[in-house]
C-alpha cells in the first residue's frame, strides 16, 4: 500500500469518528434538552391540577363571603330566626351550592347553628362530631381579627379531606363590627377527583397522606417535596413521568398529594 492511499484511509477513518463524535454529542445535547422540555411540561400539568382544586376551593369561599357578608345573616347569628332558615339553608340550597355543612358561630365564638347535608343521598345527616370538636377547639376557623379576614383550604379528618371556607360575619356593606363567623364547606370525594381530572384533561389522583396504603412511587415522591418544593418529576420508565403535587392543609401542614402521570412523547420520538 502506498503512503497517499494509507493516508487516504487514515483521513477517511478520521472523517467517520469525528461524524460519529458530532452525532453522539448532538444526540446526547438534544436528549438533555428534551429532558428539560419534558420535565418543565410535566411541572406545568402538575401545577394545572393544583390550580384547579384551589379554584374550586376559591368558588367556596365566595360563597362564604356572599353569605358572611349579609344583614340577614348579621340577624340570624343573633336572634336564629327560623325564617333564615326556611328561606337560605333549605336543601336545595345546600345541593345548589355543592357544601356538605354549614356552621353559624356568634360574637363570643360559639356555635349557634350548624347542618351538614349529603350530597349523593340528596338527605341531611349529622354534622361531623371530629368537625364539630375542631371548630370548638381551634380558634383558626372561627375567629378573624378584622372585616379582611379569611380562612380556606383543606382540613383532614378522620372522615377525608374537606374543602373549607371561614369568614367573618359582616352587614351588607362588608363593614363591622363583626358579628361572628360562617364557615362552609364539603367532603373532598372520589367523584370530584374525577370532575377534576376531567376539566384538566389529566390521569388526576389525589392520595391523603395520612393513607395507610401509600403506593410506594408516592412514598418516594413525598420524601422529594416539601413548602419551598411542592412539585417534583420522576421518570417511570421510558415512555412515563409521573408528577407529584404537594398540598397544605390550613395548619399549613402536607396533607394531600396530587399524582399526574405524563407520557414521554419527547423522548420517545428520539428512541
Amino acid at each position: 500500500m502506498t503512503i497517499r492511499k494509507k493516508i487516504l484511509y487514515i483521513l477517511t477513518a478520521a472523517i467517520a469518528i469525528l461524524t460519529a463524535c458530532m452525532y453522539s454529542i448532538s444526540a446526547l445535547i438534544q436528549t438533555r434538552q428534551t429532558d428539560k422540555i419534558e420535565v418543565a411540561a410535566a411541572e406545568q400539568n402538575v401545577n394545572r391540577a393544583l390550580a384547579a382544586l384551589n379554584q374550586q376551593i376559591n368558588v367556596l369561599d365566595k360563597t362564604a363571603m356572599d353569605y358572611a357578608g349579609w344583614d340577614d345573616t348579621c340577624a340570624f347569628v343573633e336572634n336564629l330566626n327560623s325564617n333564615y332558615i326556611d328561606s337560605n339553608l333549605s336543601s336545595e340550597t345546600y345541593a345548589n351550592n355543592r357544601y356538605t355543612f354549614m356552621i353559624f358561630v356568634n360574637a363570643a365564638r360559639q356555635v349557634v347553628y350548624s347542618r351538614a347535608y349529603d350530597l349523593e343521598k340528596a338527605e341531611e345527616v349529622a354534622v361531623d362530631a371530629e368537625l364539630m370538636n375542631v371548630v370548638a377547639h381551634s380558634d383558626l376557623l372561627k375567629k378573624h381579627e378584622d372585616t379582611k379576614s379569611g380562612v380556606k383550604g383543606i382540613l383532614m379528618l378522620q372522615a377525608g379531606p374537606y374543602l373549607v371556607a371561614s369568614r367573618p360575619i359582616l352587614t351588607s356593606q362588608y363593614q363591622g363590627p363583626i358579628r361572628g363567623t360562617l364557615i362552609i364547606g364539603r367532603l373532598l370525594k372520589q367523584e370530584e377527583i374525577d370532575e377534576l381530572a376531567e376539566i384538566t384533561q389529566l390521569p388526576l389522583h389525589i392520595t391523603a397522606l395520612n393513607s395507610l396504603d401509600l403506593p410506594d412511587d408516592v412514598r418516594n415522591g413525598l420524601s422529594q417535596l416539601s413548602a419551598d418544593q411542592p412539585v417534583y418529576i420522576q421518570v417511570l420508565s421510558p415512555s412515563v413521568s409521573v408528577g407529584y403535587g404537594l398540598v397544605l392543609d390550613i395548619f399549613n401542614q402536607p396533607t394531600l398529594i396530587a399524582r399526574v402521570n405524563i407520557p414521554r412523547d419527547y423522548h420517545l420520538l428520539l428512541l
